[in-house]
């Protein structure tokens, strides 16, 4: 478990760094922390805050306008985003995010259609939960996406289309 201690001196030593340079400072303070997908999108969204801007006097950034951290879906593009992907590291070169909004997820649930892609998918993604929408479930995901023609630009439907591009998996982080 990391202190409050430990993430001020981290955040100290990382203002004035290199993005790569930082991201190796916080791979020493977070090797052995047990970080689900949505703290470790968090903490990196810290770092790469004060790595570009200098030290967080607002921590409004991290949020959105309701604050709260917005639904994760991570799209791994290749052999290395799978491995990283595999290891939680959502912030490699190689796994693209997409930000789901809640007011999209919460009209997408309101309606069945997260119920009808667990459904076709045999997934779990509701709130809280981290998933993974396995390569040989995509087209089912789409189908349905695509059957609801007001979802078939979401989001959603993008990270989708792009794992079938890539030939990987979506994996969800809500």
């Amino acid at each position: 478990m990391i202190t409050a201690l430990q993430y001020s001196e981290l955040f100290r030593e990382i203002v004035g760094l290199d993005m790569n340079a930082a991201k190796d400072a916080i791979s020493e303070y977070l090797e052995g922390a047990y970080l689900n997908s949505r703290q470790i999108y968090f903490v990196n969204q810290i770092v790469e805050y004060i790595v570009n801007n200098g030290m967080m006097k607002d921590l409004s950034v991290l949020r959105d306008r309701r604050g709260i951290i917005m639904k994760m879906l991570f799209v791994p593009v290749d052999e290395q985003g799978i491995d990283d992907c595999e290891y939680m590291r959502y912030d490699s070169d190689h796994v693209e995010s997409f930000e789901l909004t809640d007011e999209e997820y919460d009209e997408m649930w309101a309606e069945g259609v997260i119920y009808r892609i667990n459904k076709a998918c045999g997934t779990l993604i509701d709130d809280y939960e981290e998933d993974r929408i396995e390569n040989e479930q995509l087209v089912n995901a789409i189908t349905v996406l695509n059957n609801e023609k007001k979802w078939d630009r979401s989001q959603l439907s993008k990270a989708i289309r792009r794992a079938i591009e890539a030939d990987t998996f979506v994996d969800t982080s809500f």
